[in-house]
């Protein structure tokens, strides 16, 4: 069975220096030697896990010169071009849909995708996304699905609450082709002001552009998403170690957690996940956050930095992760409902054969994927209480050399 455990392969070596140090390159011995050990096509196939094939791909192809090889190259300036045409529409689409919305007096800003790659990257093409994801305030949530279906997305299919509104967003489709819309009106599940008040923030710092958020404001948004994911992967981690070289936190993070104590787990985990991939301290992330219990701190030993565990493994422990991160026994029991019967898209993207399948073949996805993940919540503590990550706090690989 994988074990997030496992040491860094030669190819995580290269990958995780990186991200630590920005201006590392050809004339860095510590760089030179672990791109002397990787193997071309393995680390290829680490950039794609991770989604990272443009933005590091890249940089290796400049720094490392022919290194690599022709094949490495030419494979990452495919994935490159891919990247940047994609990015190049979702920024074009979802710059038109936000400059509808405002026109109806919808404030909106943008989330994720090529507007978050060109700020803190420097171009919209080095971030691989699948959709548009943009912030609306809550009330005005359903006006803004309304204005949306009226520019030719389908109407959504989201569960609402007594409130009308969904989890965490609406999904519209495009039947033309144009990329997803996600009308987000918070990021995680147990939020319920702090997306509201950053985007007013934002409103104030707002220009010909639009409503942009403020960059302490966008890095505890990434901190909850990477939560929400199941500190799974480095991407993001990648764009919170980006984008936090630039910014004066100054403990907006720990400050939100004062805040928003229900938000305090998910960002203590998250940002003791990223402060492991990226070698720096918690306070660079805009913490410290104090884990408020034992289960919470239990969540930290559950990230997946490595992407060691199989997509099946992986659904069932993000699931476990909410359930451990939850607030409160209430939350938890809610947590543990909603990660035992994921969504049908969910569980395609996981089990591929449900793409299609009939009732029966959903079924038996659902009941392999709750047998996972009540197993592994019966065995975790046995298993893992206080054992650490791969990347534990003596990690080998120094920031630097």
């Amino acid at each position: 069975m994988p074990s997030r455990r496992a040491r860094p392969t030669p190819e995580d070596d290269l990958v995780l220096l990186l991200l630590r140090r920005p201006d590392c390159g050809r004339d860095d011995p510590a760089f030179e030697a672990r791109v002397g050990r990787a193997d071309p096509q393995r680390l290829l196939a680490v950039l794609v896990d991770h989604r990272l094939a443009a933005l590091l791909g890249r940089r290796l192809v400049r720094e490392a010169g022919d290194a690599l090889g022709p094949g490495f190259r030419r494979q990452v300036e495919h994935r490159s071009l891919q990247a940047r045409r994609l990015g190049g529409l979702q920024q074009m689409v979802g710059d038109s849909v936000r400059a509808r919305l405002e026109s109806q007096g919808i404030a909106a800003s943008w989330l994720k995708g090529p507007a978050l790659s060109q700020r803190v990257h420097g171009d919209p093409g080095l971030r691989e996304s699948g959709d548009i994801d943009l912030l609306v305030a809550p009330e005005r949530l359903a006006e803004a699905v309304t204005v949306v279906h009226g520019m030719g997305w389908g109407a959504p299919a989201d569960w609402t609450d007594r409130e009308g509104r969904p989890l965490l967003h609406f999904a519209l489709l495009h039947d033309g082709g144009l990329p997803p819309i996600e009308l987000h009106w918070r990021v995680h599940w147990y939020e319920r002001s702090f997306a509201a008040e950053a985007l007013a923030r934002g409103a104030t710092v707002s220009d010909a552009a639009g409503i942009t958020l403020r960059d302490e404001d966008l890095l505890v948004f990434l901190l909850l998403f990477y939560a929400r994911d199941g500190l799974a992967g480095v991407r993001l981690a990648a764009d919170v170690l980006a984008l936090s070289r630039g910014v004066r936190s100054d403990g907006h993070a720990a400050a939100v957690a004062r805040e928003h104590p229900e938000l305090a787990p998910a960002l203590a985990a998250a940002i003791d996940a990223v402060s492991r991939v990226g070698a720096c301290d918690h306070e660079t992330l805009g913490g410290p956050v104090a884990m408020p219990s034992r289960v919470a701190r239990w969540g930290t030993t559950l990230a997946d930095p490595l992407l060691r565990m199989t997509p099946p493994q992986r659904l069932a422990e993000r699931a476990l992760l909410d359930v451990v991160l939850a607030p409160g026994g209430r939350q938890r029991w809610t947590a543990l409902r909603r990660g035992i019967t994921p969504p049908r898209e969910v569980l395609a993207r996981t089990y591929p054969a449900v793409e299609g399948a009939g009732p029966v073949g959903v079924l038996r996805a659902e009941a392999e994927h709750a047998a996972r993940m009540l197993r592994r919540l019966a065995l975790a503590p046995v298993l893992r209480m206080g054992r650490p990550t791969a990347l534990g706090p003596r990690d080998p690989l120094p920031p630097r050399a």
